[in-house]
């Protein structure tokens, strides 16, 4: 009984249900080294992942189901608590580079729009061909502005280094300016890694384990965001166009009550859905 115990705390630990222990994999399954089986070798697989440097697992997918269905409600998942210490194995972090769900290249840019509260909203992201150090590391600057009904309302400057082993994308920290009728109004939750005793955290995990949670930004009094990873969708439409395997994650706050987003990445894209803001368009910018 010790065994199978201890077992279903590594499977735990590991993302895979239990329950399907000993199951033959399907593709909602949790057969994360692929051999078609869901067994021990999966969770050794995963930890070999976490501790040892091993291979990352691919995501584990999920039947087809829309944002907002029932089933993929946080509140029907086992829970773990949010991870909030973070230890990138090879200590190497890029400024500049690919994982599965974010680009963090130069002039690649997103265009994401839609209506919030009775407004068209515009939100343009865009890596900037510029490097920020933060907390003694080397972070590309990611920049992100916002149009509220045709009008400039807010500029944020996003602070990412990449992991070069997992693919993890570190949030450092971020400036967001307020504006008003074209001129800076003043700063919202403004925060850097280092100072004030706030930390890192992941803004976007290389290899998604459903039901992974984390925390995002710990900057006590400034921001305390943290993500769920819901699901693997099959396909998901935008006015972009209709992607696969869309990764599904569900942040929240530690510190404003009731502030929740559904948001939607893309393989090789990045972020295709925000709540009610959708893809438009994406891609490099032409500098010639």
């Amino acid at each position: 009984m010790e065994s199978i115990q201890r077992l279903s705390v590594i499977l735990l630990l590991a993302g895979i249900p239990a329950t399907s222990f000993g199951q033959t994999a399907s593709k909602s399954s949790g057969d994360v080294n692929a051999d078609g089986r869901i067994d021990i070798s999966d969770a050794i697989y995963i930890l070999n992942w976490k501790f040892l440097a091993g291979p990352a697992p691919a995501p584990i997918q999920c039947p087809p189901v829309e944002p907002g269905s029932p089933e993929l409600e946080p509140s029907r998942h086992w829970k773990l608590d949010f991870s909030e210490e973070f230890f990138p194995r090879d200590r190497e972090l890029l400024t500049e580079g690919r994982s599965p769900f974010l680009v963090l290249e130069p002039r690649y840019q997103l265009v994401l729009a839609g209506e919030e509260d009775g407004e068209e909203v515009r939100v343009v992201v865009t890596v900037l061909d510029e490097l920020e150090a933060v907390g003694g590391v080397a972070t590309r600057v990611v920049e992100e502005r916002e149009w509220q009904g045709g009008e400039l309302s807010e500029v944020s400057r996003i602070f990412v280094a990449l992991s070069a082993t997992t693919g993890d994308a570190y949030w450092f920290g971020e400036s967001i300016a307020v504006y008003e009728d074209g001129a800076i109004a003043g700063y919202d939750e403004t925060w850097r890694a280092g100072e004030g005793g706030a930390e890192p955290g992941v803004l976007l995990p290389g290899s998604p384990m459903i039901g992974a949670r984390y925390y995002q930004a710990s900057a006590p009094g400034a921001a305390m965001d943290r993500a769920e990873v819901i699901a693997i969708l099959d396909s998901f439409e935008v006015p972009a166009g209709e992607f696969e395997n869309v990764l599904f994650v569900y942040e929240t706050s530690a510190i404003e009550t009731g502030e929740a987003s559904e948001k939607l990445y893309a393989p090789g894209v990045g972020m295709i859905k925000d709540g009610e803001l959708e893809l438009v368009a994406f891609g490099f910018l032409d500098v010639r």
